[in-house]
């Protein structure tokens, strides 16, 4: 099994409230939260993958995490990976959050109904001003593949999360290859 595959298979499906009694395996997860996120609710019914661009040049995220929490009053990083661009990560390294250990939703939406059934996917970088690197789109796609997989999650709900809020935000950034992507996941 690839790490990805080992990762993804090897997620909890207890809540925040059995942490004290079982601990996450910190070999196969790299914790990027201090505390498990405050929210309630565990959610193993995945139906959409969300993109995200961080709009910024540099981060990972424990960067991310700090922002959210601070600047945006969440309960910690709003997405369930991020896959680095080379600065404060390595380039197309997978980090993954609390909130996937957990199988919690996070606030990455503006829309709280997508935010409830979709797992939510942050690629460093600012893709209304750059591409994607050639190994995040390579680890996206692993990493894609291998949510679909395990949730038996359809390529037509891998969105930007433009589509999940129409309207309110350009992201993952105009020069993110959404239609690319998609028809290479089709083709498998």
């Amino acid at each position: 099994n690839t790490p990805v595959v080992k990762k993804i298979t090897e997620a909890k499906k207890e809540s925040p409230q059995t942490k004290s009694k079982q601990q996450p395996d910190q070999s196969s997860l790299k914790k990027s939260e201090n505390k498990p996120p405050v929210t309630q609710s565990v959610n193993t019914t995945w139906q959409y993958i969300v993109i995200h661009h961080s709009a910024t040049t540099k981060g990972n995220a424990k960067v991310f995490q700090e922002y959210h929490r601070t600047k945006m009053g969440l309960d910690g990083l709003a997405y369930h990976f991020v896959v680095g661009n080379g600065t404060y990560s390595k380039d197309g390294e997978i980090e993954y959050a609390q909130r996937w250990h957990y199988q919690q939703p996070g606030p990455h939406c503006f829309d709280a109904a997508m935010n409830g059934k979709s797992l939510a996917i942050c690629l460093v970088g600012d893709f209304d001003k750059n591409n994607p690197t050639e190994k995040q789109m390579i680890a996206l796609r692993q990493l894609i593949r291998e949510l679909q997989q395990k949730y038996n999650i359809p390529t037509e709900n891998i969105i930007g999360h433009k589509e999940a809020d129409p309207g309110k935000t350009d992201c993952p950034g105009k020069n993110f290859p959404m239609t690319a992507i998609k028809s290479r996941l089709a083709a498998k």
